[in-house]
């Protein structure tokens, strides 16, 4: 194992307006020095998120959002469908100064874009006394890749958490990131993930059976602070309002998981990165918040819409629950990556 190995996990953040008034609570891990060069592990933006909800807003349901265009893929058992699959496997390699890696594919979530995002995790463990390990960040890392059965290869374009962060490295705990890569080609449906820098191979990863019939339906969101629009997918998301009467989108099938647009401002969190989703770049920022047990994320536009005013940089907040956090952070960067102009 290199002295730093790169790391993925994604994080989202839902809002509520009762964040509003608290203040930000963002940890960050320390760098440590080390005498001996060992493996380094590096973990992204989502710190660890402990507890359940303590408050949670009264959301009244929001039936009048206006729809756009059925998109209904063709049924096409010859690809790659969206889906949800139980796949992956585990591949260990000793460190040369002692202690063990474990690096596995837990999962795979093809998206409605069909761009298949792996969920992986790191297990550092027999870590030598005195040792501290932290592992890089894998954003750029080529030596992290998959193949497929008719000898393509895939560098990710994407990815989340431990996978593009680097975090410090706990004795027998795994960390946890995700890498996007992309869309595959037709009659592509296994995979082998490739860890160049560990010498790990995990093969045998089949993508047969996603939903080949499956139909999504999308509407839009218009934002009530400017002149754009999200455009959600039914299936996953109900536009809902607070107490205060704030539009939200709550999520079908992560509890705590939301996003909503506020005006524009200071973030209260500590910045993390920049992405692109989609044509869309955001920076991101994020605090864990006690109050209500969830994590944060602040989502300040940059740049890639056209026909707007260049001035305009929509402001949004997201909640992300400790459990299904990569699920969450996943449909809010596709959610956020629809941002377009909303033309009455």
């Amino acid at each position: 194992m290199k002295r730093h190995t790169p790391f993925v996990i994604a994080t989202m953040v839902v809002l509520i307006s009762a964040l509003l008034g608290c203040a930000p609570g963002t940890a960050a891990p320390q760098d440590v020095s080390t005498n001996s060069p060992i493996p380094s592990a590096s973990i992204t933006e989502t710190a660890t998120l402990a507890n359940t909800a303590t408050s949670t807003p009264t959301i009244t349901p929001e039936p009048t959002s206006t729809e756009t265009a059925t998109i209904t893929p063709s049924p096409t058992p010859n690809m790659v469908m969206p889906g949800n699959f139980n796949v992956g496997g585990c591949g260990s390699v000793s460190m040369s100064q002692g202690g063990r890696l474990d690096f596995c594919v837990t999962s795979v979530t093809v998206n409605s874009n069909r761009h298949m995002i792996f969920a992986v995790t790191w297990t550092l463990s027999n870590i030598p006394s005195g040792f501290t390990v932290t592992k890089r960040s894998d954003k750029g890392n080529k030596k992290m890749y998959l193949t497929d059965n008719l000898g393509n290869r895939y560098n990710h374009i994407a990815g989340g958490d431990a996978a593009y962060a680097s975090v410090v490295v706990t004795d027998g705990s795994p960390v946890s990131g995700w890498f996007d890569f992309g869309e595959p080609p037709v009659d592509a449906f296994t995979f082998t993930f490739h860890d160049d820098d560990n010498g790990i191979t995990i093969g045998g990863i089949s993508l047969y059976g996603g939903s080949a019939s499956q139909t999504i339906n999308y509407k839009d969101f218009v934002l009530e602070q400017y002149p754009i629009l999200l455009q959600y997918q039914e299936e996953l998301w109900q536009p809902s309002r607070l107490d205060g009467g704030a539009l939200i989108l709550v999520s079908k099938t992560i509890p705590f998981c939301t996003v909503r647009a506020v005006e524009p401002g200071q973030p209260k969190g500590e910045f993390k990165s920049s992405i692109e989703v989609g044509n869309i770049t955001y920076e991101i920022y994020g605090y864990f918040d006690d109050s209500i047990g969830l994590f944060v994320r602040e989502y300040v536009y940059v740049s890639g819409l056209t026909g707007v005013d260049p001035n305009l940089k929509p402001f949004f907040l997201a909640t992300i629950p400790s459990e299904n956090s990569i699920s969450c952070i996943l449909n809010v960067s596709n959610l956020l990556s629809s941002l377009a102009p909303h033309k009455p």
